[in-house]
């Protein structure tokens, strides 16, 4: 493992000596000044950091770790999980808890080399590999980790001062002796970082000492006779063989002693927690924590084997302190023991106060922002010591270790799941920028990681304590995903890379052959060739049609691309702020650049959308061409700016092409007219009210959603509907189609009763009727069908109008379907044609002009 940052090291020294050989060439002497300049950087940097006495492994990384997993339990867990469950299955939670441990100091590892590394830990890679909202959730979660692990130590100080000292064990000793021995560890932490890693280096050496000479004891066995009778027996291979199993190792039991032994892994974080204030946080972090960790573990099975083979099983089932008793001397354990358990107490406040320095730092949640703040040259945290100080007087009033061990394994555990978790999605999105200097890192070991946690998690009875560690995570993510303030932005979020990986996979996969009438769907390009203003009236119908497909929004700029290039992306940034504001809107946004408007509509029918996810509809918004001359219709706060550098409005005649190069590439066409009269607002009060109990009211209030269709397109051959300004089959069935998709909307579904209307109909005509309602009832619209014996004047626009708006009245419909006749084949008709449509929907509400020009079907009646 070591070898794999020597390998980080070497690496960097051969891109230093290869740009070496690159500068020392023939025109070496004006290179050298770069080379120079770069050492000089460097130097400068390295300066800088030991200005401001920063820490080496050994100091902020080894000792620290070390001293962390020589804690409590090696003193006074271990004879009773042996008592317990044995030698096997003491050894079988060790392996679990060590290969936890191994493989998330590797993700830890991986990422502290794969960028530069500020203050906050695991926090601080958790939240810049998978965003805020992650982030700061577990960085809550691993903070209280910290806090209550201060608790389990400093309560297990207690016991073991009240046991040797006072030869009493209740409740209220324990408490008042931990509570002032926190107040002391609080008052050491406010000194600051330097200070107690001093002490850490002493406090280790003693305490690898102590542990030596018990482990020396055990083999010589001087003070056997602490124990009770013959519970020493020197080594021996019966007493090895009772203390196979314990008292019988069973999954109950088994789980019992996990979550009291568990602990002693809790510290290989304690040099992350360090990074803020490491010398050279990528190579010691992993490095420093590797060594601790393998020193440990080995010290820890050498005393596992030991006891197993030399103390008896009744013995260490019953006595916890048997390492103090067998000892050449007890106090040799004892101050072993209170200097372990009172650094780790320190190393928990001290790291758990950085991570809350560098969360407040962040902003991302408003009421730790004042904790933000530093004290002393060194940025002490000192306001956040005191807060944990706090929380962890607060666990110390449970006045035991067993109470407060569950909360230690929950948290660690969760926070070790979201580090390998980290790791594993960025290997598995293939970001690019994630190559970390660290050889023996891959997304296998970071997957065991993860579902090693992930099942860790649960061993416990006490299930309601993951659980609720669970459900604090989910509720501070999804306040962040709501409420996250946009700085957080920037620091990048691994899951868009993740979806990108995903969608492009899946992209691929839809295939275009395949398509089938059953599945169609509504795909909209909305075309934004007037005002910006005039364009988003008709986002809110568009993004209600869509119905799961999907919807484009695209600009065009007439303009060359060295004019209007800087204002692509203000455009897409404004869009897409003004879609977040509206309800439910889900868009995307394109923008091209073209000489004309009917180049740039072009353009974008052809590359909106990507693979097999493309516009099949085109939208329009059909403006009266005097309305953009008037500033007093115009939003003056909405991206005028930019559309007053760069566009104009369409002509009628472009309006009029656009709409045959949409039919020309097999797009239906929809107009939408009138959109400002649209009123959301008016029919959510309905359906609301609807669901509220006043049905019968609300009933009066529904408005109308009407479908115009004529009576000969059901008796008209099929050589009739294509001409040139009649209308097709295909054109009724997308009318009835988008009109079934709209009202299957939640906000139209209660407000609104949909009805075919169909004109120049005998009311008597039963034979005809019953044919159109079987079409109805094949397609599976369920409408109301209103026959009109008036036939729509098609060459009187104004009396078109007026029919319309008598049976369609703008004040009880929200939105009327009118079947779009073809455009005329000749250009010196476009401006008429443009005219009549203007004329015949004059006086009316919301209206939606449908013309198909796909050929496939949109609707089927098989299964």
């Amino acid at each position: 493992f070591l070898r794999g940052f020597r390998g980080m090291d070497d690496s960097r020294s051969r891109s230093i000596n290869w740009a070496h050989n690159i500068n020392s060439g023939d025109e070496g002497e004006e290179a050298a000044p770069l080379v120079h300049i770069a050492l000089k950087s460097s130097m400068a940097r390295g300066q800088t950091q030991w200005k401001h006495d920063k820490l080496g492994m050994f100091q902020g990384v080894f000792w620290p770790v070390l001293v962390c997993l020589f804690g409590v339990v090696v003193f006074i867990k271990l004879e009773p999980a042996l008592g317990e469950i044995g030698l096997i299955g003491t050894s079988l939670i060790f392996a679990i808890s060590v290969a936890l441990v191994l493989f998330t100091i590797l993700s830890i590892a991986a990422i502290s080399t794969n960028g530069t590394m500020a203050g906050g830990g695991a926090y601080y890679v958790i939240s810049r590999s998978l965003g805020p909202e992650f982030g700061g959730s577990i960085g809550v979660v691993f903070y209280m980790a910290n806090a209550v692990n201060a608790t389990f130590c400093i309560l297990s100080f207690a016991e073991m001062i009240a046991h040797v000292f006072f030869d009493i064990t209740n409740y209220s000793h324990k408490v008042i002796i931990g509570t002032i021995a926190l107040a002391g560890v609080m008052v050491t932490a406010m000194v600051g970082a330097r200070f107690f890693t001093k002490v850490y280096v002493v406090l280790g050496m003693v305490v690898c000492a102590s542990l030596f000479l018990a482990i020396a004891s055990l083999i010589v066995g001087k003070r056997s006779w602490m124990l009770s009778g013959d519970a020493y027996t020197g080594f021996s291979a019966k007493t090895l063989n009772d203390n196979l199993l314990g008292e019988g190792l069973s999954m109950s039991s088994f789980l019992d002693q996990f979550v009291q032994v568990f602990p002693a892994v809790t510290g290989v974080l304690a040099g992350a927690n360090m990074s803020g204030d490491l010398r050279d946080p990528a190579g010691s972090i992993g490095r420093g924590t590797l060594l601790a960790l393998l020193f440990c573990t080995l010290v820890y099975y050498l005393i596992i084997v030991f006891l197993s083979a030399t103390v008896e099983h009744s013995e260490l089932r019953d006595n916890p302190f048997v390492l103090q008793d067998v000892s050449f001397n007890q106090y040799i354990i004892v101050v072993a023991f209170i200097g372990s358990t009172l650094s780790s107490t320190l190393s928990n406040m001290v790291g758990g106060a950085r991570v809350l320095q560098a969360l407040a730092r962040d902003k991302l949640l408003p009421f730790l922002n004042p904790l933000g703040q530093g004290s002393g040259p060194h940025d002490e945290p000192r306001r956040a010591v005191f807060l944990t100080y706090v929380i962890a007087q607060c666990f110390c009033l449970l006045g035991s270790v067993a109470a407060v061990s569950p909360f230690v394994t929950v948290f660690y555990i969760l926070c070790y799941l979201f580090t390998n978790l980290a790791c594993f999605v960025l290997k598995l999105a293939g970001v690019p920028n994630f190559r970390p200097s660290f050889r023996y890192f891959s997304w296998h070991t970071a997957l065991c990681g993860t579902i090693l946690c992930a099942v860790a998690l649960f061993l416990t009875k006490t299930w309601y304590f993951p659980v609720a560690a669970v459900l604090l995570v989910a509720a501070i993510f999804f306040w962040l995903y709501k409420y996250a303030p946009g700085h957080a932005t920037e620091w990048g979020d691994v899951s868009q890379a993740l979806l990108y990986h995903q969608v492009r996979k899946y992209l691929l996969r839809i295939d275009l052959r395949r398509d089938h009438p059953k599945f169609w769907r509504p795909s909209l390009l909305l075309l934004d060739i007037y005002h910006p203003h005039i364009t988003v009236q008709s986002v809110p119908l568009a993004n209600f049609l869509k119905k799961g497909g999907l919807f484009v929004i695209g600009t065009v700029l007439v303009g060359k691309p060295e004019d209007c290039s800087e204002y692509v992306e203000q455009l897409y940034r404004a869009w897409a702020s003004t879609c977040e504001a509206m309800s439910d809107v889900k868009a995307f946004h394109e923008t091209t650049i073209s000489p004309d408007f009917r180049g740039g509509a072009c353009n974008l029918m052809l590359s909106a959308g990507l693979g097999g996810m493309k516009a099949n509809t085109v939208a329009i918004p059909l403006v009266d061409p005097e309305l953009l001359l008037r500033e007093e219709h115009l939003n003056t706060d909405l991206l005028d700016d930019i559309w007053a550098h760069t566009n104009s409005a369409a002509a009628p005649s472009d309006l009029v092409q656009i709409m045959k190069d949409a039919l020309m590439l097999r797009k239906n066409v929809v107009l939408f007219r009138h959109m400002e009269g649209l009123d959301l607002d008016r029919l959510l009060t309905i359906s609301t009210s609807r669901i509220a109990r006043f049905r019968k009211h609300a009933q009066r209030q529904r408005m109308f959603m009407d479908v115009w269709v004529s009576a000969d397109i059901f008796t008209a051959e099929p050589d009739d509907m294509d001409q040139a300004g009649s209308v097709s089959r295909n054109s009724l069935l997308l009318m009835l189609q988008l009109a079934t998709v709209l009202h299957s909307q939640y906000e139209w579904r209660n407000s609104t009763q949909l009805r075919v209307i169909c004109s120049g109909m005998d009311v008597e005509d039963e034979e005809r009727a019953a044919d159109i309602r079987e079409l109805l009832l094949g397609m599976r619209v369920s409408a109301t069908l209103f026959c009109l014996p008036d036939v729509v004047p098609s060459d009187n626009p104004a009396a078109c109008a007026a029919l319309f708006a008598k049976y369609s009245n703008p004040a009880a419909t929200a939105v009327t379907f009118i079947a779009l006749p073809h455009p005329p084949r000749g250009q010196e008709d476009h401006a008429s044609y443009v005219a009549r449509l203007l004329a015949g929907s004059v006086g009316l509400g919301p209206l939606v002009y449908v013309l198909a020009g796909q050929e496939k079907k949109f609707v089927t009646t098989s299964i």
